[in-house]
């Protein structure tokens, strides 16, 4: 009897460990941004402005090191007496690729590339000129970045990416460059 249940043990151990990049894992996770400035703005000065990003993403690894899934990007800002609120979803894809490999264990530092798509709707509204205007985006980015992983589940990840966007109704975009921190949870195919 001890013998069968040390042979289980050893089998689910063997299913769930090095889970970390492998076909079928899901990725599920959050990045977040903040900030709060001081703008000198023409003649204006000291113009407060705050900022708030949160992108969350759920994929799943087609082959190993690569993966597929959805982005849904919600921000809202705010400047004086105007506030944005801008909120959309879209596909991405990722490459992971180990900078060193631990036998019988996953690396903990990977290179991360990915590109991504977005649909966006913003709501801009200024108190002050009574405007209140929605608008569509179509966009995407690219980006490259570390992700480290704590454990075979949990890996904290900075990605560099260049982010353009363009205007469905007008002639307005935009384009530039972030730096996104944020965890990203690796639950292999069997849940774990």
């Amino acid at each position: 009897m001890k013998r069968i249940l040390l042979v289980v043990a050893a089998v689910f151990c063997y299913l769930i460990a090095d889970a970390q990049l492998e076909k079928g894992t899901q990725l599920i996770g959050a990045s977040a941004t903040m900030n709060a400035r001081n703008n000198d703005i023409d003649s204006i000065r000291n113009v407060a402005s705050s900022a708030y990003n949160l992108n969350l993403r759920y994929g799943r690894l087609v082959a190993n090191n690569f993966a597929v899934g959805i982005s849904v990007p919600l921000t809202y800002s705010r400047i004086d007496q105007q506030s944005e609120l801008t909120w959309g979803g879209g596909p991405f894809i990722r490459y992971y690729s180990p900078f060193e490999e631990t036998e019988g264990e996953g690396s903990k530092l990977n290179l991360l590339l990915e590109a991504r798509g977005t649909y966006s709707q913003s709501n801009f509204e200024d108190r002050n000129l009574k405007i209140n205007r929605n608008t569509g985006y179509m966009g995407g980015a690219v980006g490259v970045g570390v992700i480290y992983f704590f454990n075979e589940s949990v890996g904290l990840e900075t990605l560099a990416d260049y982010t353009f966007l363009y205007s469905l109704s007008n002639s307005d975009k935009s384009n530039g460059l972030s730096l996104n921190i944020g965890f990203q949870i690796y639950l292999n195919k069997y849940g774990f």
